[in-house]
């Protein structure tokens, strides 16, 4: 997800990405916001950008997504994008998101909207550079030097602009909780949806983590899960085969996003004992799901440690794979616990959760 300034995200699809469905969600915002207002305090411009980047990280506390920033000052209300782009830097500002789409290597972009000539066309400046930027961080002849310094180019799937509201719940003011309707040329997104682990819906997740955007005056009232809420995409770009579907309920429709689903990293004849692993990783993980379900802790306990035994015979079968240079460097499989390291035994008082996914774009650059 690609914004403006810090509160220009939504929350509330963050969480439902993370903790819902498991991704890992990234929110790169091109200013600090150092131009705004504080409603809650006496500080302005680089204090403020101090301020306003901690607010950020205390949402991701609850939304669980990670942070990036470009190098773009906010200079304050701007009713231009041609002023935009000449006091950030175009070219500037667009290297550092192709930087960061070739490091995270996204399988799905989203941005603002670009339409509309309304005031703060920061929105629509960072919406147009991150439309620009899906299409070159896959051109290695775009910004070279990331390829020398060991980045590689990255392709990502799907590219989406922000349809309606563009702040908040994405559909109104926040708290608004009017229906969605769906519209079969939008994404539309359910974020009304209840976590039953979490005890919340992802909405009122959002609506928490907005809260923290405390000197924008934003909200601290809790979004109630007694109506409809939800989001609408707009699909711009795609590298998918076949028409756009309509009627998309997810940003991720299309793509598979399965644990086996991660042989299609090591092209279109994965080694046959990658496929087998990942199947079998891909059943402990569900396996794991389902006990869970059935006894809590202590049905999960069993599959989890098979997963874990499968994460580490897959990293150590990476280095083996030398035919398969691009596979090692987009494919390591990330072992991440909630409570201590990973070299330690699952245990009933150590809930485990281990997470597959591409790591960073970055590789050794070649020498001499």
């Amino acid at each position: 997800m690609i914004t403006a300034h810090p509160d220009d995200e939504n929350n509330a699809l963050l969480a439902l990405l993370s903790k819902g469905a498991g991704h890992r969600a990234v929110l790169l915002t091109a200013t600090r916001g150092d131009g705004g207002q504080n409603e809650i305090g006496a500080e302005l411009f680089d204090a403020l950008a101090v301020l306003r980047t901690e607010e950020l990280l205390a949402a991701h506390r609850l939304d669980g997504a990670e942070q990036y920033f470009t190098r773009a000052v906010d200079f304050g209300y701007s009713f231009s994008r041609e002023e935009t782009f000449a006091r950030w830097g175009r070219q500037e500002v667009l290297g550092d998101m192709v930087r960061i789409i070739r490091t995270v290597r996204p399988d799905v972009i989203s941005a603002m909207s670009p339409e509309g000539q309304y005031g703060g066309q920061h929105h629509q400046a960072s919406a147009i550079l991150a439309r620009e930027a899906f299409a070159a961080a896959a051109d290695p002849a775009r910004f070279p030097e990331q390829i020398a310094a060991g980045l590689r180019p990255w392709q990502a799937a799907k590219f989406y602009f922000q349809a309606g509201f563009p702040f908040g719940m994405g559909i109104g003011p926040p708290g608004f909780r009017a229906r969605v309707d769906p519209d079969p040329a939008l994404t539309t997104v359910d974020l009304g949806g209840y976590d039953a682990l979490l005890g919340r819906t992802y909405a009122e997740i959002g609506s928490r983590a907005r809260s923290m955007h405390k000197c924008q005056g934003m909200s601290q009232l809790v979004a109630l899960p007694s109506a409809a809420a939800g989001a609408q995409y707009r699909l711009a770009d795609t590298t998918l085969p076949g028409s756009p579907p309509s009627g998309e309920t997810s940003l991720f429709d299309g793509i598979d996003t399965t644990i086996e689903g991660l042989a299609r990293l090591a092209g279109a004849n994965p080694p046959a004992a990658l496929t087998r692993d990942l199947a079998a990783l891909g059943r402990d993980a569900r396996a794991a799901i389902q006990g869970f379900e059935a006894s809590g802790m202590a049905g999960a306990r069993a599959p989890l440690a098979a997963g874990l035994q499968a994460v580490r015979g897959l990293r150590s079968a990476l280095g083996a794979w030398r035919s398969r240079p691009a596979w090692r460097r987009r494919s390591t499989c990330a072992w991440r616990r909630r409570s201590g390291s990973s070299s330690r035994p699952c245990s009933w008082r150590t809930p485990c959760v281990w997470r597959c996914w591409p790591m960073t774009g970055w590789s050794r650059p070649a020498s001499g």
